[in-house]
């Protein structure tokens, strides 16, 4: 799933393809093209709205998450909100996981890490070193 449908260079870390995924850097060296998909594009064909996402896009999760805002306004308008995987991506800015921890916040989400935990906080320096990962469980009511 990417921000716009289209071809995407996507670049790993050996010549196997099966550690990375990520845009294309000077630490990846092994590129592919690839086709990406809006997730708005993929759940139409669905039977039903999926209840969970996993999301592990070095970095990009946040600007799939906004694409739920563009194009499943509706759905997530009449109550629609799935239990969402998310990476904290270490690689990212601090900012930047910042920005994704709001948009789990004000889409009324609680943060988990790994382990169950809540993450109360989006201050980092109250995480447990494994907190990159997280899941993101609907709250009962929206806010």
């Amino acid at each position: 799933v990417t921000a716009k449908t289209g071809p995407v260079r996507m670049s790993w870390t050996d010549d196997g393809f099966c550690n990375g995924g990520a845009l294309p850097s000077p630490e990846t060296p092994f590129a592919l093209d690839v086709m990406g998909w809006r997730l708005a594009e993929v759940l139409p064909g669905w039977v039903s709205l999926p209840v969970y996402i996993k999301l592990d896009t070095e970095g990009n999760d946040l600007s799939i998450l906004e694409t739920l805002d563009e194009d499943c306004e509706p759905e997530l308008r009449a109550g629609w909100r799935p239990v969402i995987e998310v990476e904290f991506y270490p690689g990212s800015a601090p900012e930047d996981r910042g920005r994704l921890w709001d948009w789990l916040d004000q889409h009324g989400y609680q943060v988990l890490d790994r382990n169950a935990m809540v993450l109360a906080s989006r201050d980092e320096a109250t995480w447990r070193n494994y907190a990159w990962d997280a899941v993101a469980m609907p709250m009962k009511e929206r806010p």
